[in-house]
């Protein structure tokens, strides 16, 4: 402790209190990307999504990404956490990259994905048919409630194409897998 302290967000700098401290609480402060709550606008879940993303299969690093899109189709705005494109696995031959796009939540209490959240993914799905959906929380389950209309809204989505496939595919990561 000294006479003047920084503060280390804004880097000001601030007159010790030289007053009698009795009464007063002192504690100590988390520092790091987690001790402040929404610091990153949400930013972190997302980043943790795509590593783990990237991460799957033998083709890892060969994926690119975009974060906190506006999206609008048929005059509907949609916002996706991010869109990634990936190299699909194959031994021979060259396949189109796999797109890839979701909802990222961070810590929190309560329902963290809701069915607006969900109906937002369902319209930016039938707009890109055989586009992957990613739904991740980075607490280490979902609730009652979530995995309920988490459900209902897979499958939605895993309804089969004209080959017979899953017209958009979903993956869900808890903070098991993103950390």
């Amino acid at each position: 402790v000294n006479y003047r302290a920084s503060c280390e967000r804004c880097l000001n700098e601030y007159e010790f209190p030289q007053a009698d401290s009795a009464g007063r609480k002192w504690e100590y402060r988390v520092l790091g990307p987690f001790s402040i709550p929404d610091y990153a606008r949400g930013a972190y879940g997302a980043l943790l999504t795509l590593r783990a993303i990237d991460s799957l299969g033998s083709n890892k690093g060969e994926m690119t990404f975009s974060t906190a899109m506006d999206l609008e189709f048929d005059g509907v705005k949609c916002e996706a956490d991010f869109v990634a494109m990936k190299r699909k696995e194959r031994i021979e031959g060259l396949l189109p990259p796999e797109l890839i796009f979701g909802e990222c939540k961070s810590f929190g209490k309560g329902e963290l994905i809701k069915k607006g959240d969900l109906a937002k993914l369902k319209h930016l799905a039938k707009k890109l048919p055989g586009a992957v959906i990613v739904i991740s929380v980075m607490r280490d389950h979902f609730t009652k409630n979530e995995k309920k209309i988490i459900t209902q809204f897979v499958k939605w989505a895993e309804r089969s194409d004209q080959r017979g496939r899953a017209t958009n595919p979903v993956v869900l990561f808890t903070g098991h897998e993103l950390f």
